[in-house]
């Protein structure tokens, strides 16, 4: 019976030095990941950058330069919206406009694929679903340009990739 006690006692104490180790060791931020943070679509738009062929990403860091892109997106919209675009707070959120290109007719469209941020050490990326319309959809035949605002959350990343639901590349933008 004595036996067994010290058996359990000594695994015991070493369980605790094993757990009592593991809880000194240094805090190590990961280098990759999913940040926390929310990314949230601020506006969408269906003529955006109707000179812009293909498609593009470029980062919004001051309000200023976000109400800018939101006049412009907006701009040539029928029943053009007036109101200023939501601001996210700039000391924690960045904005980012995502350009699909030059479309041929309506029914084109981009939408926020996941609301979080894929770390890469120095990078991030964001998911963003590239519509399109089905086959034999009767469509409007006007040349369009679809693009899409988020608010992204800052980090320690320098540059953002913007890719499609099925993982291809579509565009970067630098910080």
């Amino acid at each position: 019976m004595m036996a067994a006690q010290r058996r359990h006692g000594t695994r015991l104490a070493t369980l605790l030095l094993v757990a009592g180790l593991m809880a000194c060791r240094p805090a190590i931020p990961p280098a990759s990941g999913t940040d926390t943070r929310a990314v949230t679509t601020l506006a969408t738009g269906t003529q955006c950058a109707p000179s812009a062929p293909a498609p593009a990403a470029r980062w919004l860091d001051t309000p200023a330069s976000l109400q800018s892109a939101y006049r412009d997106m907006t701009r040539h919209s029928l029943g053009a919206n007036t109101l200023p675009a939501p601001v996210p707070d700039f000391a924690a959120y960045g904005v980012l406009q995502v350009f699909m290109g030059q479309q041929p007719t309506g029914g084109y469209q981009l939408r926020l694929l996941r609301p979080n941020l894929e770390l890469h050490a120095t990078a991030a990326t964001v998911r963003i679903e590239w519509l399109s319309p089905p086959p034999g959809a009767i469509l409007p035949q006007l040349v369009t340009s679809p693009c899409l605002l988020l608010a992204v959350p800052r980090g320690a990343y320098h540059t953002l990739t913007v890719t499609d639901q099925a993982g291809r590349i579509r565009a970067n933008a630098a910080l």
